[in-house]
């Protein structure tokens, strides 16, 4: 039997280049999500939110995260709170989302002074790591007196 041999021409198949698949933005972990801190609550007078409470303890405001199902607290009282999210991370507008762990006493709160923590500035956002562990706030005019961050988280 004669076998006879093929010979196959490769043809040049005009291609176009695929477009470029849409690249998303790198996200940016938010260091502030799962940090705990002491918030104090305040009623919420604003007709147009459903949400009851906020906080502006943490220098942005702070609302109670939907998912949460434990005990509210009520309003002018201090707990210690786990933020889950960050409305518009990095920019003044914005809010946080905390999750209540437990009601802290105003007699077991300590105010920090200078020299008593640590900072760092990441992202607009001043943590401060206390030196000794406990329930503790930065008072009021010290917070006034930072200028350089949108937002100011003593971390537990």
């Amino acid at each position: 039997m004669e076998q006879k041999e093929v010979i196959v021409q490769a043809t040049p198949e005009v291609q176009t280049p695929a477009a470029p698949s849409p690249q998303k933005a790198p996200e940016i972990k938010n260091a502030a999500v799962g940090k705990t801190v002491i918030v104090k609550f305040f009623s919420n007078f604003h007709k147009e939110n459903s949400s009851k409470l906020i906080t502006k303890t943490l220098c942005k405001v702070g609302f109670i995260s939907r998912k949460y199902s434990g005990d509210l607290p009520l309003n002018e009282e201090f707990w210690l709170c786990k933020i889950i999210d960050e409305v518009s991370p990095g920019q003044k507008r914005g809010c946080w989302m905390v999750e209540p762990i437990e009601k802290v006493s105003e007699t077991d709160i300590q105010r920090l002074v200078p020299g008593f923590y640590d900072e760092r500035l990441i992202n607009g956002v001043l943590y401060i790591t206390p030196h000794e562990k406990g329930k503790w706030i930065l008072p009021l005019p010290l917070k006034k007196s930072i200028s350089d961050c949108y937002a100011i988280l003593v971390c537990l």
